[in-house]
């Protein structure tokens, strides 16, 4: 078992899901925007953030709670279906791979970003609720995914202000 894996599932018996939960987000979304800068560099994909249509606080509210608390419902729904048919691990990783292309209707980068964090979640929710219950696990990866939005809908909030530079 490499170290990290250990490290993750000691904090998971431990109940120690903020820790989990800055780790693995920390790691989804150094990964996820290293891929995301590659891209844009050679000019596959563009970064360039629309004109919100909603609000600031609307942002903020729909990208750092709504989001993640329905996305990731059906996230476990997703997962509960998918489990019928695979195995954990390849139902996560099938979840990731739908949630991107779900995503990435909105915004190509999106999509991959999407890839990365819907599959660490997938995962990070199997092996919590293995460990401390569905509950649990589905507030954890909530986390997960609020974390993970906060820089972009934060920038995106505050981009939209009139007379604001992020």
């Amino acid at each position: 078992m490499t170290t990290l894996k250990a490290c993750l599932l000691r904090q998971i018996r431990r109940r120690q899901w903020l820790r989990f939960s800055l780790v693995t987000t920390s790691l989804s979304f150094a990964s996820g925007y290293a891929v995301l800068w590659l891209l844009a560099q050679a000019g596959w994909i563009t970064t360039a953030l629309s004109a919100p249509s909603s609000s600031r606080l609307g942002l903020i509210v729909g990208g750092l709670i709504l989001a993640p608390v329905i996305e990731n419902l059906l996230m476990v729904v997703a997962l509960a279906l998918l489990q019928t048919v695979l195995p954990a691990h390849p139902a996560a990783m099938t979840m990731g791979v739908i949630a991107a292309v779900i995503h990435a209707a909105v915004n190509s980068w999106m999509g991959i970003a999407a890839l990365v964090q819907f599959t660490m979640m997938g995962v990070s929710y199997l092996a919590w609720k293995q460990h401390q219950g569905s509950r649990t696990a589905y507030w954890v990866t909530v986390l997960q995914h609020a974390l993970f939005n906060t820089p972009s809908v934060l920038w995106t909030a505050f981009a939209a202000a009139p007379g604001v530079t992020p």
